[in-house]
């Protein structure tokens, strides 16, 4: 555990530069909670900066873009050197599969880098003694309940939302989820009374980006938060491009969607067209 008087240390490893880990890098370098973040190339260059310096430290989040990047030597290498850091292995989309044939990163560590920071959060929790951590040994079904824990957190700006996808189960589970955090719900969108729209934009193609566009022209004022199922770089940004506010994978933790209304309530309307 860090203690309150004592500043938090991150390593952001890996190519941080490319389109799926530059939102990773940018909210990293913003989180108020992290006052020192070193970026290092790869695991050889962190090992000899540790050596080095002595510099130790307490989160660790590694962006492998591809499968095989990072050497099983050289995971083990490091995890030896931080026994006491806490980590986060953000795998891009080439990585999907690694999960079933490959067990270089322990399973417990690695996330998709589309639903990266909400775990980034929880482990900066942990750090901060606010949470109980996750064991690099944990299963699936573990790491599943670290990332989706029961608890919500209240809104904490007063806003309407209405819920918009031509799947039942997802828009009433969507709605009632925003119900408990406080938000007030309605099923039909009205302009004059909606602020964020949570809008399912699957599947996405010229149509869907067509009536977003235009959705989001006719309403100016309106915030839009997109759910979709893979939520990869270049639909993200083909979809904020159309107007949407942010942008989020439907199988991310409850906590991210409940985080991403609350920042498009509490952010400043667009201005009028």
């Amino acid at each position: 555990m860090v203690m309150e008087d004592r500043p938090l240390r991150a390593v952001l490893l890996g190519d941080a530069q490319t389109v799926e880990m530059k939102p990773i890098a940018r909210m990293l370098q913003e989180a108020v909670s992290i006052d020192d973040l070193c970026f290092v190339s790869d695991i050889p260059a962190a090992d000899a900066a540790a050596q080095q310096t002595a510099w130790f430290p307490d989160l660790i989040v590694a962006c492998q873009n591809r499968s095989d990047e990072f050497s099983r030597t050289d995971v083990d290498r490091l995890l030896s050197l931080f026994p006491l850091a806490r980590w986060v292995c953000c795998f891009g989309a080439w990585c999907e599969s690694d999960g079933r044939n490959r067990d270089i990163w322990p399973t417990a560590i690695r996330v998709p880098a589309r639903c990266a920071w909400s775990r980034i959060q929880r482990e900066l929790a942990v750090i901060r003694g606010k949470a109980s951590p996750l064991p690099l040994t944990a299963s699936r079904d573990e790491a599943f309940e670290f990332d989706s824990p029961g608890d919500v957190v209240p809104a904490d700006t007063p806003c309407t939302v209405c819920v918009a996808s031509p799947d039942a189960e997802l828009r009433l589970w969507v709605a009632d989820l925003l119900r408990t955090a406080g938000y007030e719900v309605v099923v039909q969108f009205d302009q004059s009374v909606v602020d964020v729209l949570v809008m399912d934009v699957d599947p996405w193609n010229g149509r869907a980006a067509a009536e977003l566009r235009d959705l989001c022209r006719r309403n100016s004022q309106l915030a839009v938060v997109a759910l979709m199922t893979f939520a990869h770089p270049e639909d993200v940004q083909a979809i904020i491009a159309c107007g949407a506010d942010r942008v989020i994978a439907k199988l991310t933790s409850h906590t991210e969607l409940l985080d991403a209304v609350a920042t498009v309530c509490r952010a400043e309307k667009k201005p009028a067209a």
